[in-house]
């Protein structure tokens, strides 16, 4: 499985490649380097920060779902719980799911078991 993880916190990066270690990780720091990325290699799972430098979470879903290779691949945002109801309703539209790292860190245990898949 192929995941893009885009954070432009390192050692948030670190965690998340730990995590998701029995599978290709690609990283990327911005959500311009994400859009990037998107448009010239195709994902099984796009996983990004609301919070980006150059081009925001929503801007990168929106674009990813618009004008790339993954117009079909799921995007999982990776929120801190205060996201204001209008960010919640962009991202819903957008088809994109909103987990905290807490929630993303419960489930573990998926990621040695899809790697056996």
């Amino acid at each position: 499985m192929k995941v893009l993880v885009v954070h432009r916190h390192e050692e948030q990066i670190r965690s998340l490649k730990a995590q998701f270690r029995h599978w290709h990780v690609r990283t990327v720091n911005t959500g311009l380097d994400g859009l990037l990325a998107a448009r010239i290699e195709v994902f099984d799972l796009v996983l990004c920060s609301a919070q980006l430098s150059v081009v925001t979470g929503i801007e990168m879903a929106r674009s990813i779902q618009n004008l790339s290779l993954n117009q079909q691949t799921p995007i999982v945002v990776l929120a801190d719980g205060s996201e204001t109801p209008d960010q919640a309703r962009l991202f819903s539209l957008l088809n994109a799911h909103i987990l905290t790292l807490r929630e993303l860190e419960v489930m573990d245990g998926l990621s040695a078991s899809a790697a056996t898949l």
